[in-house]
């Protein structure tokens, strides 16, 4: 309450507020900064992802890390703000390592998946004292490379919890939440293809770097994610071992792919080239 009463104004101006000075623009706005949130402990850690929490619509998470892969990576965060308190975090985790990528259960909204720049993933609930950790993958079968890309799965036939991990070692990997332990099953693993690359020898295999990973909103059969070489791959979990097709989208990386909620046939794409497109799948026609 005393939050509230403190940043009043500021609800105040997310509700009603109207720049005196739009009637004098045509054809551009303005943004209001309203809340600021932040955290001590994360003063010049970089953020790498945030996401709302599908089921309150006032919280989201963010994930702290160090992208400079040459200075010190032992230092990950994941905090959970409301909208109602800008002041402090809900939810802190700390990590021995750089936190790069999150995921809010749709159902279980309490549940959180985490990738860390050390290639292993993580689970903690957010109903437990200090968000306590209920899961984190084990040597042997963590990814080789760093984790950019977490995102559960509402596979029924689990009848488990489950979420995939698009690693830089070129692998897509799903894991099961059992009573008391995270299994591990590899999906994919991804190789660049060889007109993508210029090469004198003829058997040389490269493997990819998936960094964004997303499912179809109405098929949880079928996936999708792009790499750091702007291509992007269309797969199916029951037939992994290869895929549907495959297109460059971007010169640059591919980092994020979002179906359309309502056309499923319609996505886009974001790219480290500055732009987003939109495609319609049916065509590959980029609108």
């Amino acid at each position: 309450m005393l939050n509230q009463n403190t940043y009043d104004h500021l609800a105040q101006d997310c509700q009603f507020y109207e720049d005196p000075g739009d009637k004098y623009r045509t054809e551009e706005g303005v943004l209001l900064p309203l809340w600021e949130f932040k955290y001590q402990s994360t003063k010049g850690i970089a953020v790498t992802q945030v996401k709302w929490n599908p089921a309150y619509k006032d919280l989201f998470g963010v994930t702290f890390g160090i992208l400079d892969f040459a200075e010190n990576d032992d230092i990950g965060v994941l905090s959970v703000f409301t909208l109602k308190n800008p002041s402090f975090p809900e939810f802190v985790k700390h990590f021995d390592s750089g936190a790069l990528c999150l995921d809010f259960h749709p159902r279980k909204c309490y549940y959180v998946c985490v990738g860390l720049q050390d290639g292993s993933v993580a689970v903690h609930n957010m109903q437990t004292p200090n968000c306590e950790t209920q899961f984190r993958s084990t040597v042997e079968h963590n990814h080789r490379s760093q984790v950019w890309s977490v995102l559960w799965c509402d596979d029924h036939r689990d009848r488990q919890l489950s979420f995939f991990s698009a690693g830089g070692d070129g692998r897509i990997c799903k894991w099961l939440l059992l009573q008391n332990e995270l299994l591990h099953s590899p999906i994919i693993t991804l190789y660049i293809d060889k007109r993508e690359i210029s090469s004198d020898i003829p058997h040389l295999k490269l493997k990819a770097m998936p960094t964004c990973l997303t499912f179809h909103p109405k098929d949880f059969e079928i996936f999708m994610f792009g790499t750091a070489f702007g291509t992007i791959y269309k797969c199916n979990i029951s037939y992994a071992s290869t895929y549907f097709y495959h297109m460059k989208v971007h010169e640059l990386t591919v980092y994020r792919i979002s179906y359309n909620s309502f056309i499923p046939k319609i996505f886009a794409t974001a790219g480290g080239d500055w732009r987003m497109k939109i495609w319609a799948s049916a065509a590959y026609f980029q609108f």
